[in-house]
């Protein structure tokens, strides 16, 4: 190859000329790109001073101020474009971007199209940057990013904003996401969605990045904290997927057990997808640290809910805790929802603090000396458009209900809820107690919930033939097991009760409302009567009884009639 000596400066005298043997950088961009690295000098991850001096020497307008800072000219572009932002629809985005006038999309064929203009730009420099630095400073979280652009402005604002990695780290550096700036050569308007010449693009399936005229540097930065972002997405993202899989998993589990629950949560959730796809619609937010306490071999102590913030966002529903304590007592927990279509959470968290529509056992607790240490949410979501209310409400419903088992919030230890046994934990290693009184799948489901009429009436006639059976189940019980208490408690009611029930059964004796023809027999309620027909003595006055009416509706015959039916014969 023969050499071309360009960009000869102090600091390069013989010029910075291509090399017969070619870095890894090098290999990379060519490969990738299609960057001409027998023609463009590749300048890698280069010094400030060498950037200073490029800046100087090669870019009218700049200058060193009396601060040593170096200022550079940004052209007719002062300031962002963000009218002039788009991400690529693909399968990767088109269903995790809220698509609108901010985040505007743009196909993948003109994305390839501004990516080949910018690069063909770049082709045609002396000399282009490549600048390698990190994103974050987390190292759970950053992100590896590759600056390649034209100006040593631009690769100097990059050195300066991204965490600098170590020489050793430099030698196997592979970049995440790589943004080609060509800010100095204009977008062609006449392509697809251009709205000026100016594109700033991001394609999150190539993990690439691509300016086009704008040279205002700080447009590369907006589009790494639009990475960053998404990457933040897709970990809480893949978070958030791991807990719902365990918590929707709990409660299908539970809602298709031998125990009773609203037959409209079967409606609502036919089958896991069904669940799994309204709860991912919600975008569900849980509390720091859930994920790690949902895998734990032991329940988390009541420190860990103390630890969680207890800021509540406005217009949200949420899965709450209430964190009740006394001195020198066990801690108390109690889980609630609030699905209000106003305010949300905080509404219903202003109603504890006004002492209105506390749950009984909340009520006992703190009658008992207890105080509400604190409010603290475990998952929350904004609060949804007005006709998907009802529908919505009962996801969070169902996932209250997955809490309160997972962290045994419930009244009683010994008693299951209908839960299946499906606490991850022994009820013995719980060290709080909870104020759960029973199981959210129990309680109503109010309208709106998408459901036919046929669908309506056979959840309504289930309810309604569970609760005959259930007060049936329930008197037999008490009386069967009777208690002291539950005696007591009838004989109360059975004095308080005796004088009107004296007086009515006075009046249905008089008005033989429960009479007996053959007996001649007036009881006073249908009990009595009852009895007194199983009775032996009223069975045979039944028979003399019928006997007598035999005989005394005989058919009577004619003499004349009788005669001649003798004569005949």
């Amino acid at each position: 190859m023969v050499a071309n000596g360009v960009n000869k400066t102090a600091l390069h005298p013989k010029g910075v000329v291509p090399q017969v043997e070619h870095t890894e950088i090098e290999e990379e961009l060519h490969e990738k790109a299609h960057i001409d690295y027998e023609r463009v000098a590749i300048i890698a991850n280069p010094s400030v001073p060498a950037l200073y001096e490029d800046a100087l020497v090669y870019e009218t307008g700049s200058a060193i101020t009396s601060s040593g800072a170096l200022s550079a000219y940004s052209g007719a572009k002062t300031g962002r474009s963000p009218s002039d932002k788009r991400i690529v629809e693909e399968d990767s985005s088109k269903d995790n971007v809220w698509w609108g006038p901010v985040n505007k999309p743009m196909s993948p064929e003109v994305w390839k199209i501004n990516r080949e203009r910018a690069v063909d730009y770049l082709n045609t420099r002396n000399r282009i940057y490549v600048i390698d630095g990190f994103a974050g400073w987390d190292e759970r979280y950053r992100i590896n990013v590759r600056v390649v652009c034209a100006r040593a402005y631009h690769a100097l604002f990059m050195r300066n904003m991204l965490i600098r990695p170590s020489r050793k780290e430099l030698e196997h550096f592979h970049p995440d996401y790589v943004i080609y700036n060509a800010g100095a050569f204009p977008a062609n308007r006449w392509t697809t969605g251009m709205t000026s010449a100016t594109s700033v693009s991001i394609n999150f399936a190539e993990k690439e990045m691509v300016i086009l005229g704008t040279e205002y540097a700080e447009d590369t930065t907006s589009d790494i904290d639009a990475v960053q972002t998404e990457f933040d997405r897709v970990k809480m993202s893949a978070t958030t997927t791991a807990i719902l899989a365990i918590l929707l998993q709990l409660v299908f589990t539970s809602i298709n057990g031998p125990g009773w629950v609203n037959p409209r949560f079967h409606l609502v959730f036919p089958s896991l997808n069904r669940l799994s796809e309204l709860a991912g619609l919600l975008g569900i937010t849980f509390c720091p640290g859930l994920h790690g306490i949902l895998q734990a071999a032991a329940p988390p102590p009541m420190q860990w809910f103390l630890s969680l913030s207890a800021t509540i966002p406005n217009n949200t529903w949420a899965v709450y805790a209430l964190i009740l304590r006394k001195p020198g007592h066990r801690d108390k927990l109690y889980i609630g929802s609030c699905t209000s279509a106003k305010r949300g959470v905080v509404a219903r968290f202003y109603e504890y603090d006004a002492g209105k529509h506390v749950p009984r056992c909340v009520q006992k607790a703190s009658d008992d000396g207890y105080t509400i240490k604190q409010k603290v949410l475990l998952a929350h979501c904004p609060i949804p458009p007005v006709v998907k209310l009802p529908l919505y409400s009962v996801v969070i419903i169902a996932l209250e209900a997955a809490f309160a088992c997972v962290f045994w919030a419930m009244f009683k230890r010994e008693h299951d809820y209908g839960f299946n046994g499906l606490c991850p934990w022994p009820m013995t290693s719980f060290k709080y107690d909870g104020l759960c009184t029973h199981s959210p799948f129990k309680e109503a489901i109010d309208g709106g919930l998408e459901l036919s009429e046929e669908q309506l009436k056979e959840t309504t006639d289930a309810t309604n033939a569970k609760a005959i059976d259930y007060g049936r189940d329930y008197h037999k019980r008490q009386r069967d097991e009777a208690t002291p208490e539950f005696k007591a408690a009838q004989a109360r009611a059975n004095k308080k009760m005796r004088p009107k029930t004296q007086l009515n059964r006075a009046a249905a004796k008089a008005a033989k409302l429960f009479y007996c023809a053959p007996c001649d027999y007036a009881a006073d309620n249908n009990g009595h009567l009852t009895e007194h027909k199983n009775r032996k003595s009223h069975r045979t006055r039944v028979r003399e009884y019928e006997g007598q009416q035999r005989l005394t509706f005989a058919p009577l015959v004619d003499q004349d009639q009788q005669e001649g039916t003798d004569s005949t014969r």
